[in-house]
């Protein structure tokens, strides 16, 4: 769990003292800011694994997580040295995050942001976008583009949908932005792409 030391109801202290005195097997990395550098090092005795300071990259959150997986695959070889983990389990958990948060944004094209598909996938949202990109090979907000002009071919196809509507569909309220992004994509102007299909 990566768990930031202030947070509304509970804190990550608390969360911490909790997962102790409940036994739970859950491991804890706290993600912190330099001035909660001693507070951090006090949840220790909680049985937090680690304190990622902020500002932070990427492949430092990742190294941390790599590094705390093979501390667990180990512990659990350790306890049945017979059970094997299978690979397509292992990368069930990103192929999850990833399948979330394409369904979210096919669904909810004309309001999605990066922070409500954060939220969804219990990620920060500056990692998701990063995480997004590595997994994918395509930036969060082009993909987002890529969704609502798809959408927007669609709603041309109707010749009732005015211009200014589709816009307002697919979360424009600037119809000339929707017309500039909507060219830049397909290469034609709505109008021209109504009247060339």
């Amino acid at each position: 769990m990566l768990c930031d030391i202030q947070m509304p109801v509970m804190s990550g202290i608390d969360v911490a003292r909790e997962l102790h005195q409940q036994n739970s097997p859950v491991k804890v990395v706290f993600l912190s800011g330099y001035r909660e550098f001693e507070y951090a090092q006090q949840a220790l005795s909680y049985g937090v694994k680690s304190y990622i300071v902020k500002p932070t990259k990427y492949n430092e959150l990742e190294n941390v997580f790599r590094k705390l997986k093979i501390e667990l695959d180990q512990s659990k070889g350790s306890q049945s040295p017979s059970t094997k983990v299978p690979e397509e389990k292992e990368s069930a958990a990103p192929e999850t995050v990833i399948a979330k948060v394409k369904s979210y944004l096919e669904q909810n094209y004309r309001e999605a942001t990066l922070d409500d598909a954060a939220r969804l996938v219990h990620m920060n949202p500056y990692y998701l976008s990063k995480y997004f990109k590595k997994k994918t090979g395509e930036n969060f907000s082009d993909y987002l583009i890529r969704v609502k002009m798809e959408k927007a071919k669609e709603f041309l196809m109707d010749v009732n949908n005015r211009t200014y509507t589709i816009s307002e569909m697919v979360g424009y309220s600037n119809v000339k932005n929707f017309t500039r992004t909507f060219r830049k994509y397909v290469g034609k102007s709505p109008r021209e792409f109504r009247n060339w299909e």
